[in-house]
């Protein structure tokens, strides 16, 4: 029997989000572009990142942190620092502070689960060993977390999600 998928755009994705107050997974497919080496790229600008992988919603992150920190037998001390550019409208949306106001969903996701990733170049799946030394690596190097056991964050921007599994319910765009 084949899934049949809702419509999905920026308002119904609000309308998803915003009412969520407690932890909640979801699987969210996500089309992004990746950072990438400007100079000698013969790729840049042509190159989509598709990834699926299942998230956490609506944690609260200083708390996550905290609890983490004292089950490693830290200090449970952390104070998150303010977010630059950003404001939460509810748990899960935030909205840039700029004069687009773009819309963003805040995801916790976890090293265990690895998401599933497809690079295309103009639109064709490209392996991508073929991209090497041309997209940046990420790195979360900058993260203030004491523990060992790090909550990774994400903010995605609306438009970018492509489709969302919610609640037993399929939304894609």
């Amino acid at each position: 029997m084949e899934t049949i998928k809702k419509q999905l755009n920026d308002e119904i994705l609000l309308n998803l989000l915003a009412g969520i107050e407690k932890p909640t997974f979801i699987h969210l497919v996500t089309e992004t572009e990746p950072k990438m080496n400007k100079r000698n790229n013969p790729f840049f600008g042509r190159v989509k990142k598709l990834t699926k992988r299942n998230y956490l919603l609506a944690t609260d992150y200083q708390s996550r942190v905290i609890v983490n920190d004292l089950k490693e037998e830290g200090q449970g001390d952390f104070q998150a620092q303010s977010m630059k550019g950003l404001k939460h409208l509810s748990k899960v949306v935030l909205q840039s502070l700029s004069e687009d106001k773009q819309l963003y969903a805040r995801v916790e996701y976890f090293d265990e689960i690895k998401p599933e990733t497809t690079f295309l170049v103009d639109g064709i799946e490209t392996d991508k060993s073929e991209l090497d030394g041309y997209i940046n690596k990420y790195s979360n190097k900058g993260n203030s977390q004491p523990q060992e056991r790090k909550v990774n964050v994400l903010n995605f921007k609306f438009e970018n999600i492509q489709e969302i599994s919610i609640n037993g319910e399929i939304y894609a765009r």
